[in-house]
Formats: C-alpha cells, sequence, structure tokens
C-alpha cells in the first residue's frame, strides 16, 4: 500500500512538472573584469578587462527550477611590471669564460598577457517572480595564449663569486652598463580551467515567447592553470651578444629575486571573470491561445468590473455565465504561471463582481473572492502598484459620469486596502464614458460599459 501511495504522488508531481516545463535558446553577452590573475614572487600585476560571449541552452522543469549549459568563449587579459627591482641571473659565464652572476634593474618593463578560452557550463538556475539566479561550474579549454612585452632600459653589473668582486660599471665588452632592452612576444603554456560560475539578476518578458535576463556573474577559477616549466631564466644573457638584453615572460621563469630563490617568478595563475550579463533567450514550446465568446448578463445587471483579457492558465480554461455578471476574455495564454507578480496574475478578468452600493460590502460574495486573490497577490509583490479605473456609459452628464466612475474605482480600493493592501500603492481614476468597451447603441452594451480597470503600473 505504501508503495502504492509512494508511486501515485511520484507520478503526480511528475505529470505537473511535465506540464509546466519548456525550453531556452539563448544568446548572451557580458564584460567588465575578465583576467589572469596570480601574485609574482617580485614586481607587480594588474587585473585586466575582457568578456565573453556565447550561445545558452535552458530547460525549466519546473515553474522555479531549471538546468543551464551551452558554449562560449571569454577573453581575458592581466600585465604584469618588474620595474626597480634587483633582478640576478645566477651561474652565467661571461665573454672570457669567467663565472659570474648578472644583476640588472628594469626601467620601463611592462608585459601583457591575453588569453581565449572555450567554455562550457552546467548550472542550476532559480526563479522567483522577476528575480533570478543560477550557479553551477564551468569547463574552459584554452583556445590561445601569448604575451608582449614593451621595450625597456636595463642598467646591469656583474658579480664575480670567485673573485669576490664586481665587473666594470661601464664594461660593454661584457654588457655590463646602461643598454636598451628589446620588445618581445610569444605563446604562453595554459591548461584546463575548472571554475564556480555564478549568475543573478531581473529577467523581463518583452514578447511571449521571449525573455530578456540581465544580471551580475562571476566566475572564479578553482585550479591552476600555469603549466609552463621555469627553466628560463627572466633577463637571460648571451655572451656573444652581451648588449642585446631581453626578458622572457613572467609565466615561465624563475624568480630574479636573491630573496625569493629557488621560487617561480610566478606560480598559480587562474582565471577571474566578474560584469554584467545580458542573455536574450527565445522560448519553446510555443504558448497555445484560445478565443473565448462572452458569457451573456441577466436583466438588471447594472455594474460590472471589466479588466484586462489575458489570464494565465496552466492546462484547462472553463468559461460559463454566472448570474448578475458580464465576463469578457478574450485571450487565454497557456503557460506556466512562473511569476506570481506578472501583469497576467494581476490584471486578469474577475468572475463574479458586482458593485451594488457605495461601500466594499456591497460586492458580491464571488467579487469578494476575485479581490482576495488579487490582494494576496499585492502583498506578496510589495513593490507593486496598480491604478483601478472607474468607466460609464454614455448616459446622464459628463459630471455625473466623472463621479460615478470614481465611485466605482473607490470602492474597489477600499476593498484592497481593508484586506491589507497599502492605500499608497493604489491610485484611484475616473475615465466616466472614456474608451467605451462597446458600443452604447443599447442598454446590453451599455451595461457592459459600466465597469472597473485594474492596470498594473511597470
Amino acid at each position: 500500500m505504501k508503495r502504492a501511495l509512494l508511486f501515485l504522488f511520484t507520478a503526480a508531481l511528475s505529470a505537473a512538472a511535465v506540464a509546466q516545463r519548456h525550453h531556452e535558446l539563448s544568446v548572451f553577452g557580458g564584460g567588465g573584469l575578465s583576467t589572469l590573475s596570480y601574485n609574482p614572487a617580485v614586481g607587480s600585476s594588474a587585473w585586466g578587462l575582457g568578456g565573453q560571449c556565447g550561445l545558452g541552452y535552458a530547460y525549466h522543469f519546473s515553474p522555479r527550477w531549471g538546468v543551464v549549459t551551452g558554449i562560449g568563449m571569454s577573453f581575458h587579459r592581466a600585465s604584469a611590471a618588474l620595474n626597480g627591482v634587483a633582478l640576478v641571473t645566477p651561474d652565467l659565464h661571461d665573454h672570457d669564460g669567467d663565472p659570474f652572476a648578472l644583476h640588472a634593474t628594469l626601467a620601463g618593463h611592462d608585459e601583457l598577457q591575453q588569453a581565449r578560452y572555450l567554455n562550457i557550463p552546467l548550472q542550476a538556475r532559480f526563479v522567483a517572480g522577476r528575480f533570478y539566479a543560477q550557479a553551477g561550474v564551468s569547463v574552459g579549454f584554452p583556445l590561445a595564449a601569448s604575451y608582449r612585452t614593451a621595450a625597456f632600459t636595463a642598467t646591469t653589473r656583474g658579480y664575480y663569486p670567485p673573485l669576490d668582486s664586481w665587473g666594470g660599471n661601464e664594461d660593454e665588452r661584457q654588457g655590463f652598463g646602461v643598454y636598451p632592452g628589446a620588445a618581445g612576444s610569444g605563446a604562453l603554456a595554459l591548461k584546463v580551467s575548472a571554475s564556480a560560475a555564478l549568475e543573478a539578476g531581473l529577467r523581463w518578458a518583452p514578447a511571449r515567447r521571449w525573455r530578456l535576463y540581465t544580471g551580475l556573474y562571476l566566475d572564479y577559477g578553482l585550479n591552476n592553470v600555469n603549466v609552463a616549466s621555469a627553466s628560463a631564466p627572466f633577463v637571460p644573457y648571451d655572451p656573444q651578444q652581451p648588449t642585446a638584453y631581453r626578458v622572457n615572460n613572467v609565466f615561465s621563469s624563475p624568480s630574479p629575486s636573491p630573496t625569493a630563490s629557488g621560487q617561480r617568478l610566478v606560480d598559480k595563475v587562474a582565471l577571474l571573470a566578474a560584469g554584467v550579463m545580458l542573455r536574450l533567450a527565445f522560448v519553446w514550446p510555443k504558448p497555445a491561445t484560445d478565443t473565448l465568446l462572452a458569457a451573456t448578463p441577466l436583466a438588471g445587471c447594472r455594474d460590472t468590473v471589466w479588466m484586462v483579457d489575458t489570464v494565465v492558465v496552466t492546462n484547462t480554461v472553463l468559461v460559463k455565465s454566472v448570474d448578475t455578471v458580464f465576463v469578457t476574455v478574450r485571450e487565454v495564454v497557456r503557460e506556466a504561471p512562473e511569476d506570481i507578480c506578472s501583469k497576467v496574475r494581476i490584471e486578469r478578468p474577475i468572475n463574479g463582481y458586482m458593485v451594488r452600493g457605495t461601500q466594499p460590502s456591497h460586492l458580491s460574495a464571488a467579487a469578494q473572492v476575485e479581490l482576495d486573490e488579487r490582494a494576496e497577490f499585492l502583498k506578496q509583490c510589495p513593490e507593486k502598484h496598480i491604478v483601478v479605473e472607474g468607466y460609464t456609459c454614455d448616459l446622464g452628464t459628463h459630471a455625473m459620469n466623472i463621479y460615478l466612475g470614481q465611485q466605482r474605482a473607490d470602492k474597489v480600493k477600499n476593498y484592497l486596502v481593508q484586506k491589507g493592501v497599502a492605500a499608497s500603492r493604489i491610485t484611484t481614476a475616473s475615465k466616466a464614458e472614456a474608451s467605451p468597451a462597446a458600443p452604447n447603441t443599447s442598454e446590453e452594451n451599455r451595461r457592459k460599459n459600466r465597469r472597473v480597470e485594474i492596470r498594473l503600473v511597470e
């Protein structure tokens, strides 16, 4: 028996999820901080700007939860400078074959690193109203990485350990003195990256089949992507061309500082990116639409509420005639009620609403049930504001119709306030005989025009 109940419960949950699932195919782009993060043993490093772009896919298996993946490309930049720092290259031999250690100080040194990665994320997405958040991991594959160094000036001299003495400060034959250094460039060796990928922000629905996501993202590298061997000295020395100075890249050199002997100049390199993200998503399957005929009111119905013509349903739609009410439903959108604060949820037509007097207590029981639901929506969405508009038919003077329209709007506002909605969030207005819902050519049409509309202020 327990197994049967568990099976039925699981089947019910699965059916509900299937009924509300949908897919999204998106294009995205973002920018901001996008760098190779590292701390050199000597000198300084600086983060750079970059961005990312690509294609995304999301599968929403419930109104609040989904899975996101895709493929994208990211662009990273960073720089390093080793100016004014004593740099030592040991175990060298000069033009005469004598062993010495080269001591150099650089001015104007600047190295720029750039990298492109192909990224595949896998994230879980949570949606609540307009807010969304997604978190997971992203695996990045290096496509290209390079460095470029600017021209610099090197001040050099040599220390000879066997003699415990320094070479001449202006010995051009040995390359000691002040000399210009050449600019250079080359490739960098980086490996696959694993990053924690986070994104959060707001989503919008510019059209039924489109979603716009605007948010902030953070990709935090979890592993070291530097695989270069630290074998080449940072300031190499050529006894055949002792004054032709150049430098290697900081990723593949041992530390040239005597205080950090035996260390790498740059040990760990990690990807780091944070910035603004824009994502435009196409939703499918397309929500179905139905056109329904209006119910006919009974004679004697003079005051009704008319609201916007769009409602949200999950599976089926039932429309029937109700005593003393006129209901018009023009378009029904079949899609999951993902956003309790959305326009269609708050503005959808109310069944069974009738105004007989000047007080909220004069509302029919059916109308009170419907307005209670709207009050709950508004209390769960405290940032939303509404406008309640009262309408009349063309009978009577314009001044009288202004008065009657305002009375109808005030009745709705007073009832919502009694149910806990702050009065400051509700604005009322009388539209009098303006914008008729039907031509004022018969009493039946005039009943349709004696109405109230509730509109959400965006």
